[in-house]
């Protein structure tokens, strides 16, 4: 496991976009520390939403950075649009 951004608490979860073009999701523990969930997800969406339904019951965000970004560029997720038609519908 690794340290992450302060921003991050226990029970959010991470998506990284790697080099590849590909996704992991990792889910963040206490003290920043995140473990490994899932890798090789080809869509940023479906990266997303593995990641949203990982936060039940104690995380409250997704983060999300690129592979050759540092852990300082981590940033909030936007929720995808699809996601959002669904929530407003």
């Amino acid at each position: 496991m690794s340290n992450t951004s302060s921003a991050m608490t226990s029970g959010d979860c991470l998506v990284v976009k790697r080099s590849d073009g590909l996704f992991e999701v990792y889910k963040v523990w206490a003290g920043g520390a995140r473990q490994p969930v899932s890798d090789s997800i080809s869509d940023r969406r479906a990266a997303w939403q593995l990641a949203s339904s990982l936060l039940t019951p104690d995380g409250e965000t997704v983060y999300f950075k690129e592979a050759g970004e540092p852990d300082s560029a981590i940033r909030p997720h936007p929720v995808p649009e699809e996601q959002l038609r669904m929530a407003y519908a």
